[in-house]
């Protein structure tokens, strides 16, 4: 089994693991996705972090390897595991922090809100991240963890399921 030792720097090195997707194949499954690519650029805005590109947290997609494992092939100390499920006209995300080291929750929150709420629940989950890790924010990147990108939910909506048609595997210019 793996057995990481975890030095100070990694601490605050993550991996944010894609989501798992709990939503039938529809016109919502693109949540999972999106929500994935906005919670790595906000916390890759701050500086105290280490966060580890979509392009290497993605090969761990639907497979059941040991947290520990990933945590040493990708040199971090924490990972970030969430579902999300869009049920009617609502959001059900589930998010967990974990202690690559002793596979202990540090973290933990569940959110049941309307699809509009898609930003604070992201917002929100950013913050509370930071804070369990124990980074230390500017006051610059605790105004840009809060501030919405659009007051518009629907806007907002068609934004995310846009960046993960963008992001799809097998994506080709030619057909947009």
């Amino acid at each position: 089994l793996f057995s990481p030792k975890v030095s100070k720097q990694e601490v605050n090195s993550i991996a944010v693991l894609p989501f798992q997707n709990l939503s039938a194949e529809g016109p919502h499954a693109y949540f999972a996705g999106g929500l994935h690519d906005e919670l790595l650029t906000q916390l890759s805005k701050v500086a105290a972090l280490k966060v580890i590109s979509r392009t290497s947290v993605m090969g761990y997609t639907g497979k059941n390897i040991p947290l520990k494992q990933i945590a040493s092939e990708l040199g971090v100390g924490r990972i970030v595991e969430w579902s999300v499920q869009v049920v009617g006209g609502r959001l059900r995300v589930n998010v967990q922090l974990i202690d690559a080291a002793t596979d202990a929750h540090l973290w933990a929150e569940s959110y049941d809100r309307t699809l509009d709420d898609a930003f604070a629940i992201q917002s929100d989950v950013a913050q509370r991240i930071v804070a369990a890790v124990g980074a230390a924010l500017s006051s610059t990147e605790r105004q840009g963890l809060a501030e919405a990108p659009t007051a518009n939910a629907v806007a907002y909506r068609l934004y995310l399921q846009g960046r993960e048609y963008h992001t799809r595997p097998g994506y080709l210019r030619q057909n947009y």
